[in-house]
């Protein structure tokens, strides 16, 4: 769902994971908060360096001369991405600016869980304020299968 080669380009990104009723609960009941869901994900969402730099050949900007150390060294990757040579050490999949937004909603009595991925610099994480109608409450009673 998230490519390497959208980290190797700098695209700061903000994600949102949708999650049930249930799901949250569950996580929420085990003493995990959405910033601990969040940190979770950050640091356990990890490919080897060498399907990273695979990654990045195939957009079609890079060049064979484009790897993780030239991109650190251009300061385009932070440092943890080149903690040693080895081709199968793990990196990040996200840059440390990712951010992810955490949406509780959905069927209590399900656990479908969804992640939308932030379209590049297009997408950005936007909100509007829901206005109800005045009498809300008194339409919510009348037809309780559409509250």
């Amino acid at each position: 769902m998230m490519e390497p080669y959208q980290s190797s380009r700098g695209y700061i990104e903000t994600h949102v994971l949708v999650l049930t009723p249930v799901i949250a609960s569950l996580l929420a009941n085990a003493g995990y908060s959405k910033h601990d869901v969040a940190s979770y994900l950050m640091k356990n969402a990890v490919v080897p360096a060498r399907f990273f730099e695979w990654s990045m050949m195939q957009a079609d900007h890079h060049t064979p001369d484009t790897t993780i150390s030239s991109l650190v060294e251009k300061g385009v990757l932070p440092k943890e991405w080149l903690l040693s040579d080895d081709p199968d050490r793990l990196v990040p999949l996200m840059l440390p600016q990712t951010q992810w937004l955490i949406v509780v909603t959905g069927d209590p009595m399900r656990n479908r869980s969804c992640i939308y991925r932030q379209n590049f610099k297009q997408g950005y994480a936007t909100s509007k304020k829901v206005r109800l109608p005045a009498q809300w409450d008194a339409l919510r009673i009348a037809n309780p299968a559409r509250a």
